[in-house]
């Protein structure tokens, strides 16, 4: 496991890697590991490992945050949607039910 991070962080070019096992070694991989200046520069100002994990959760808590509040204003825009779409059709209903009782009356007056 200690190998495996090692060579991660030198892969990131945090650490200088030096070999010192060798090939006839029965431990497959020792090294000695030296800071490089872009690993004092992580650690020292950037503030290691622990700080950008803090800094990916807040941006994923962040990211999860806006795409509820994008749900939520979308389906309060096709609610207003839709209960504008009950309202006119209720208003015309009340305008079909006026001309009618206008007509009933109408044909009542004529026929009298």
């Amino acid at each position: 496991m200690i190998t495996y991070l090692s060579e991660e962080l030198g892969r990131e070019e945090l650490v200088k890697l030096t070999e010192v096992t060798s090939r006839n070694s029965e431990v497959p991989r020792e090294y000695i590991l030296s800071r490089t200046n872009k690993g004092f520069y992580f650690l020292s100002f950037d503030g290691g490992h622990f700080q950008k994990f803090k800094e990916t959760r807040v941006e994923t808590l962040w990211t999860t945050v806006k795409t509820i509040d994008a749900i939520i204003n979308a389906l309060a825009i096709l609610a207003i949607g839709v209960y504008s779409l009950y309202l006119s059709d209720k208003s015309d209903r009340l305008e079909k039910e006026k001309r009618n009782e206008k007509l009933k009356i109408e044909i009542q007056t004529k026929s009298k």
